[in-house]
């Protein structure tokens, strides 16, 4: 946490979000997972089976 709030934190404070409150905790959150799914991106696959729905995400 404390490698994304020095690598998002200054990008949320230019957004207007005050350093240190919620709405600045949930940016670093928000720009850290989003970068995170375009480095892993995940795929899903489902089949059915008669009354069966299954599906594997990788």
């Amino acid at each position: 946490m404390e490698d994304m709030m020095a690598e998002y934190g200054p990008a949320c404070e230019k957004l207007g979000f005050p350093h240190d409150t919620d709405a600045w905790r949930n940016c670093v959150l928000r720009l850290g997972t989003s970068e995170n799914a375009q480095r892993y991106p995940v795929m899903t696959t489902c089949y059915r089976t008669p009354g069966m729905l299954h599906c594997d995400s990788f």
